[in-house]
């Protein structure tokens, strides 16, 4: 019985003493060099994956093949089995394009075998994102519990938050490559056809549209309340962003009277400093059926609902 699944191969790694001449070759093959150090080429193709060869410097040879896993999980297995670290490709020295993470093993004859997962494609302009999202998401509960806001449970909620988050994300990379990329005329048009006819069926502003990635979901946000783990909208006015009005910290957004709560900002929508987001938000409350949004220091949405409902909720959630 196979201990973990292997979707495809990922990638060939070998070693050549002059990189520059690699990089020539690898070019006149139809690879795409994507990233170089002095130690390290890296090269994509015309597919989702975002290495498709890596060249170190050194004496000439193969060194390894790459394998994609299904999962992280399973690569955790992997490295629990065999008695080996699962090392982080986005924050090594020389990080991989896509980050992600990988097991290095070796096969019976002796040579690499590099499997790895969770690579972002270079695709939907995301890897770089989900890392900002990653940072913004452990540093506002960093700070609410060191400054005693919130309980070290909290700090919990990192990974399960993040993970299907950043599923989604690949998913949806993977997806746009697959799109993208068919060379088929015939299977393009196919594509073309159905892409037109989903986007009469359903506009773009029509719920579910324009927003593929996963809500947030578990105790830190207020499950079961319309938008509750979005990310919320960034209206502009002119050049002015709301971020950059409304500051750090939590926000409560509201058609209602609401009384000043320890460490929310409340923005009622008939207050003349609101004006001129007072439209957006109005809109966005309307097509959840709420009059109040709380929103959360990374700007995923807390829940929705009546004003006093959702301080509580708040509290009890950081409690």
């Amino acid at each position: 019985m196979s201990l973990i699944r292997i979707e495809d191969i990922a990638h060939v790694t070998f070693a050549a003493q002059d990189l520059d001449q690699m990089e020539r070759f690898i070019i006149a093959f139809g690879l795409k060099p994507d990233r170089r150090s002095p130690d390290l080429l890296f090269a994509a193709g015309a597919g989702s994956s975002p290495v498709l060869h890596v060249t170190e410097k050194g004496e000439a040879r193969f060194v390894a093949v790459g394998v994609r896993a299904e999962s992280l999980a399973d690569l955790e297995k992997l490295a629990a089995a065999e008695g080996v670290a699962v090392e982080d490709l986005a924050s090594s020295g020389d990080a991989w394009p896509g980050g992600g993470k990988v097991v290095r093993l070796t096969d019976p004859d002796g040579h690499g075998v590099e499997v790895v997962a969770g690579q972002t494609p270079p695709f939907a302009g995301q890897g770089m994102c989900a890392g900002i999202r990653d940072a913004t998401n452990l540093a506002w509960k960093l700070a609410a519990v060191l400054k005693g806001q919130a309980g070290e449970a909290l700090l919990d909620t990192y990974e399960t938050e993040r993970r299907p988050h950043v599923r989604s994300v690949i998913d949806l990379a993977l997806m746009m490559g697959r799109t993208v990329c068919i060379l088929d005329p015939a299977a393009a048009a196919q594509r073309d056809a159905a892409m037109l006819a989903q986007r009469a069926a359903a506009p773009p502003d029509a719920p579910g549209q324009g927003n593929s990635m996963t809500p947030l979901g578990g105790p830190a946000v207020l499950a079961g309340s319309p938008g509750a783990g979005e990310l919320f909208i960034q209206p502009w006015n002119g050049d002015q962003k709301w971020d950059d009005v409304a500051g750090d910290g939590a926000w409560l957004i509201t058609r209602e009277a609401a009384d000043p709560a320890p460490g929310i900002s409340v923005f009622r929508l008939g207050d003349p400093g609101l004006a001129a987001f007072a439209g957006d938000f109005s809109t966005w409350l309307g097509k959840r059926g709420a009059d109040s949004v709380l929103v959360r220091p990374d700007r995923h949405v807390f829940g929705t609902g009546p004003a006093a409902q959702l301080i509580r909720a708040w509290t009890s959630a950081l409690s």
